[in-house]
């Protein structure tokens, strides 16, 4: 075997390094499973939501059902992770979202779905992913070493971002062919398939609870004043959320944008998501077998590239750039969210790793209710304005936030040194082995 060969199989293994635990293997097929159907209604329920009423207004109004329990419950959800056994809580939020699923496809297949109900299911969604979003994250300290955890992290956003893909396009061509509520039933199946998997890890490290049980206000409150007392893990945190309210809204509004702005089919608003998947698989994949150092600068840089591709896409007037434009969305969106969450897997202590990333899933529900007065904004003046103008508001926060500024940094009080706290795990290790917390000053 040549040199060339061998490195580029040394090459491969690496990028496939977590999936050598047995644990982490099903984890990250069970969130296959999840993804994928989270794939299949990213454009099946804006669809439906676009058919009931022709509105973006309408289309944001149900994203914002969604996203409103998402950003009052997530630090709650962040207590439960660091409280009780986060397998256990994510296979009872997946099942009832499952449950909650199977409700809304019958419903359409039968011809008896309205908008309210939509409403309704909207708000369960919410309500379940402010659990799994810092139950799933967190759960992967439980499953890896340190050596592997950025390939871990970037495995899984991989997989995400392949289900934007994949699911999408496949969607589109379902529901042409076989109608929204069966499109809807095979998201379902998915889902179904995700829980399946789930059952089956068997996390080496249990999550350690708090020394003294308090209120969950108090434990919320513990969690912040260590986020935003952190510098690194502070600002990391603050451009995450920027980055959610001034710009995920518009993967919640992409297929409004692809039907109203470039008069998309649905076959084509689903290869409009899935060029911004391709994107994102792109990012992910030149995370999988490097290990940049995770900075603030990295960060920063991530956040002016993804404000820059989204002010593009709106200015753009041709068709086939638009694919080029989320396709850059899709990479800064995928490189984001590895390196910050690179950088809390590191550097937060494993009792309040749940809390810390709550505050990093509060941005996916900000970013729901953000799409609210974007979407009525579209309604007005067209979603490329709309889009446009918070990209640019984006550019100016990532700049001050970069040069040093910590908004919230009185959240978390006197200033923390990095305390570090990864358990040296190896496969097999038994339940329960973790050193001792630190305090968090």
């Amino acid at each position: 075997m040549s040199q060339s060969e061998t490195d580029q199989k040394r090459g491969f293994r690496q990028a496939l390094a977590a999936l050598r635990n047995r644990n982490y293997r099903w984890y990250w097929f069970s969130g296959l499973g999840q993804t994928g159907a989270q794939g299949v209604q990213q454009l099946t329920m804006a669809w439906l939501v676009l058919d009931l009423t022709g509105s973006t207004g309408q289309l944001g109004l149900v994203i914002f059902m969604q996203g409103m329990p998402m950003a009052a419950m997530s630090l709650f959800g962040g207590v439960l992770a660091d409280r009780y056994d986060r397998k256990k809580l994510l296979t009872l939020s997946q099942v009832f979202t499952f449950a909650n699923l199977v409700t809304l496809a019958t419903l359409t297949a039968t011809g008896l779905v309205e908008v309210w109900h939509l409403y309704i299911y909207a708000m369960g969604l919410g309500v379940m992913q402010a659990i799994t979003m810092p139950a799933r994250n967190a759960l992967i300290r439980s499953l890896v070493g340190p050596d592997d955890m950025q390939n871990a992290v970037a495995l899984n956003a991989m997989q995400m971002q392949a289900s934007r893909i994949v699911w999408p396009a496949i969607a589109g061509v379902l529901i042409g062919v076989v109608g929204i509520g069966s499109t809807l039933a095979v998201s379902a199946t998915l889902s179904m398939i995700g829980i399946a998997c789930l059952l089956v890890v068997r996390p080496m490290l249990t999550a350690e609870p708090p020394r003294k049980r308090t209120s969950a206000l108090s434990e919320i409150a513990e969690g912040g004043r260590y986020t935003f007392s952190h510098p690194l893990v502070g600002q990391v945190m603050t451009l995450a959320l920027l980055l959610a309210i001034f710009g995920l809204a518009f993967m919640q509004l992409g297929v409004g944008f692809a039907r109203q702005e470039l008069d998309f089919s649905s076959n084509q608003a689903g290869l409009f998501l899935m060029a911004g998947g391709i994107g994102s698989i792109i990012g992910s994949v030149s995370l999988l077998a490097t290990r940049p150092k995770s900075t603030l600068g990295l960060v920063v840089a991530i956040c002016l590239f993804f404000a820059f591709s989204i002010l593009a896409l709106a200015l753009n007037p041709l068709t086939l750039l638009a694919f080029v434009f989320i396709g850059c969305f899709g990479f800064s969106t995928s490189t984001m969210s590895t390196v910050s969450q690179t950088i809390f897997q590191i550097h937060v202590p494993q009792r309040l790793l749940g809390r810390v990333i709550s505050f990093w899933s509060l941005g996916g529900g900000l970013a729901s209710v953000t799409a609210l007065p974007i979407g009525f904004a579209g309604d007005e003046f067209g979603l490329r304005w709309a889009l446009g103008s918070v990209a640019v508001m984006m550019v100016g926060f990532t700049i001050i936030i970069g040069a040093g500024f910590r908004p919230l940094a009185w959240l978390g009080g006197k200033q923390i040194e990095d305390e570090t706290e990864l358990a040296p795990v190896t496969a097999g290790a038994p339940e329960g082995d973790l050193p001792a917390a630190p305090t968090t000053g």
